[in-house]
Protein backbone atom coordinates (compact mmCIF):
# COMPACT_ATOMS: atom_id res chain seq x y z
CA UNK A 1 0.00 0.00 0.00
CA UNK A 2 0.94 3.55 -0.95
CA UNK A 3 2.36 5.92 2.25
CA UNK A 4 0.53 9.16 1.78
CA UNK A 5 2.10 12.35 1.79
CA UNK A 6 2.05 13.07 5.71
CA UNK A 7 3.34 9.43 6.42
CA UNK A 8 6.73 10.42 4.33
CA UNK A 9 6.69 13.77 6.00
CA UNK A 10 6.75 12.17 9.31
CA UNK A 11 8.83 9.60 8.25
CA UNK A 12 11.59 12.21 7.68
CA UNK A 13 11.10 13.94 10.80
CA UNK A 14 12.11 10.86 12.60
CA UNK A 15 15.15 10.37 10.86
CA UNK A 16 16.02 14.15 11.68
CA UNK A 17 14.89 13.81 14.89
CA UNK A 18 18.18 13.38 17.26
CA UNK A 19 20.97 13.67 14.51
CA UNK A 20 23.66 16.23 14.88
CA UNK A 21 21.75 18.25 12.37
CA UNK A 22 18.91 18.57 14.73
CA UNK A 23 20.75 18.74 17.88
CA UNK A 24 22.70 21.56 16.87
CA UNK A 25 19.75 23.41 15.67
CA UNK A 26 17.73 26.35 18.10
CA UNK A 27 14.47 25.92 16.90
CA UNK A 28 11.25 23.15 15.75
CA UNK A 29 10.59 21.23 12.75
CA UNK A 30 7.45 22.08 10.55
CA UNK A 31 6.01 20.49 7.71
CA UNK A 32 3.92 23.66 6.54
CA UNK A 33 5.03 27.56 6.39
CA UNK A 34 1.83 28.30 7.77
CA UNK A 35 3.02 26.37 11.03
CA UNK A 36 5.79 28.59 11.43
CA UNK A 37 5.68 31.13 13.57
CA UNK A 38 6.03 34.50 10.84
CA UNK A 39 8.44 36.60 13.78
CA UNK A 40 10.39 32.98 14.40
CA UNK A 41 13.88 34.05 14.67
CA UNK A 42 14.73 30.18 15.69
CA UNK A 43 16.60 27.82 13.46
CA UNK A 44 13.47 26.04 12.57
CA UNK A 45 13.02 23.13 9.73
CA UNK A 46 10.51 22.80 7.21
CA UNK A 47 9.72 19.79 5.44
CA UNK A 48 8.34 19.72 2.75
CA UNK A 49 6.76 17.18 0.54
CA UNK A 50 7.18 17.79 -2.89
CA UNK A 51 6.57 15.39 -5.84
CA UNK A 52 5.38 11.55 -4.97
CA UNK A 53 4.51 8.99 -7.75
CA UNK A 54 3.19 5.59 -6.07
CA UNK A 55 4.41 2.02 -7.43
CA UNK A 56 6.11 -1.18 -6.27
CA UNK A 57 8.96 1.30 -5.44
CA UNK A 58 7.48 4.75 -4.41
CA UNK A 59 9.54 7.75 -5.69
CA UNK A 60 9.63 11.42 -5.03
CA UNK A 61 11.35 14.64 -3.76
CA UNK A 62 11.48 16.06 -0.29
CA UNK A 63 12.83 19.78 0.42
CA UNK A 64 13.91 20.56 3.22
CA UNK A 65 14.40 24.26 4.49
CA UNK A 66 16.60 25.47 7.06
CA UNK A 67 16.45 28.77 8.66
CA UNK A 68 19.24 30.99 10.37
CA UNK A 69 19.97 34.52 11.24
CA UNK A 70 21.60 37.15 9.42
CA UNK A 71 23.91 39.50 11.85
CA UNK A 72 24.84 42.79 11.96
CA UNK A 73 29.05 42.85 12.38
CA UNK A 74 28.82 46.53 12.45
CA UNK A 75 26.29 47.76 14.46
CA UNK A 76 24.51 49.59 11.91
CA UNK A 77 21.15 48.16 11.38
CA UNK A 78 22.69 46.48 8.29
CA UNK A 79 21.92 42.75 8.41
CA UNK A 80 23.82 40.23 6.03
CA UNK A 81 23.67 36.87 6.05
CA UNK A 82 25.84 35.21 8.41
CA UNK A 83 27.92 32.86 6.81
CA UNK A 84 29.63 31.15 8.91
CA UNK A 85 26.56 29.78 10.59
CA UNK A 86 25.30 28.89 7.19
CA UNK A 87 28.67 26.57 6.18
CA UNK A 88 27.89 25.18 9.55
CA UNK A 89 24.48 24.32 9.23
CA UNK A 90 25.33 23.31 5.36
CA UNK A 91 27.87 20.92 6.75
CA UNK A 92 25.61 19.31 8.94
CA UNK A 93 22.92 18.59 6.64
CA UNK A 94 25.61 17.00 4.33
CA UNK A 95 26.87 14.91 7.31
CA UNK A 96 23.21 13.85 8.14
CA UNK A 97 22.03 13.17 4.34
CA UNK A 98 25.11 11.23 4.06
CA UNK A 99 23.80 9.37 7.47
CA UNK A 100 20.76 8.22 5.56
CA UNK A 101 21.10 4.75 4.28
CA UNK A 102 19.35 1.58 3.90
CA UNK A 103 20.55 0.89 7.54
CA UNK A 104 18.48 2.94 9.18
CA UNK A 105 15.28 2.63 7.07
CA UNK A 106 13.15 1.50 3.91
CA UNK A 107 14.20 4.60 2.05
CA UNK A 108 17.16 5.00 -0.25
CA UNK A 109 17.80 8.92 -0.48
CA UNK A 110 19.71 11.28 -3.14
CA UNK A 111 20.49 14.72 -3.02
CA UNK A 112 19.14 16.07 -6.21
CA UNK A 113 20.33 19.81 -5.59
CA UNK A 114 23.60 21.00 -4.26
CA UNK A 115 22.44 22.78 -0.73
CA UNK A 116 22.16 26.49 -0.53
CA UNK A 117 21.02 29.16 0.84
CA UNK A 118 18.91 32.36 0.02
CA UNK A 119 17.40 35.47 1.45
CA UNK A 120 14.12 34.96 3.57
CA UNK A 121 12.05 38.07 2.42
CA UNK A 122 11.02 40.67 4.73
CA UNK A 123 13.09 38.99 7.41
CA UNK A 124 16.42 39.12 8.90
CA UNK A 125 17.08 35.59 8.02
CA UNK A 126 18.36 33.18 5.41
CA UNK A 127 16.89 29.60 4.79
CA UNK A 128 19.28 26.46 3.55
CA UNK A 129 17.69 24.63 0.94
CA UNK A 130 18.13 20.68 0.12
CA UNK A 131 15.92 18.39 -2.36
CA UNK A 132 16.07 14.85 -1.30
CA UNK A 133 14.94 12.69 -3.89
CA UNK A 134 13.76 9.11 -2.42
CA UNK A 135 13.04 5.70 -3.13
CA UNK A 136 10.67 3.84 -0.98
CA UNK A 137 11.10 -0.07 -0.37
CA UNK A 138 8.44 -0.99 2.07
CA UNK A 139 5.26 -2.12 2.69
CA UNK A 140 4.36 -0.07 5.99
Amino acid sequence: MAKTSKEILQDVRRLLLGSRLQQNLSGNIFFSRENRPKDSTLEDVLIIFTTGVPNQVEKGVITINIFYNDHDPYSSGNFIENEKRGAVIEALAKEWINSLTAGVSNYKFKLLNTITSFKEDNTNQHFIVIKLGYDYFGNE
